[in-house]
């Protein structure tokens, strides 16, 4: 067998094998039945793509629980520990003697009148005052 030859094989088989393919994949069975001068094939066209740019929603909206350690010191307080109350204390009598000098009755009234003359004196200067700056 010759080049030539086993090209020629070689295509008929491939070609052979391309038509078992394709009426693999088109067999009649989903078409609708042609009529006469009617004519059905199966085409396969490819996905076509497109890029777009979108947002959407990465992940949904969350609560986050943050533990903040407890903080210490110290503090100086004042407690009442108990309520106030009343008590009558009996504190006892003290004496003493005392020694003082005491006028007599004549010398007390003397000293009384001396003062009620003090006194008007007093008024009476107190009233020449007044009327002396009005």
């Amino acid at each position: 067998m010759t080049i030539k030859d086993s090209l020629r094989l070689s295509l008929v088989a491939t070609a052979i094998m391309v038509t078992a393919n394709a009426s693999s994949a088109i067999d009649g069975d989903d078409l609708p039945p042609a009529k006469p001068g009617q004519c059905f094939t199966k085409a396969f066209f490819p996905a076509k793509y497109t890029t777009t740019t979108e947002r959407v929603l990465a992940s949904e909206p969350s609560e986050k629980v943050i533990t903040i350690p407890a903080k210490y010191g110290y503090t100086t307080e004042k407690i009442k520990v108990s309520d106030g109350t009343e008590r009558v204390i009996t504190t006892p009598a003290t004496y003493k003697t005392v020694y003082s000098k005491v006028m007599s009755n004549l010398l007390n009234r003397l000293g009384e009148h001396l003062l009620t003359i003090v006194h008007l004196k007093l008024l009476i200067l107190v009233y020449n005052q007044q009327n002396k700056q009005e």
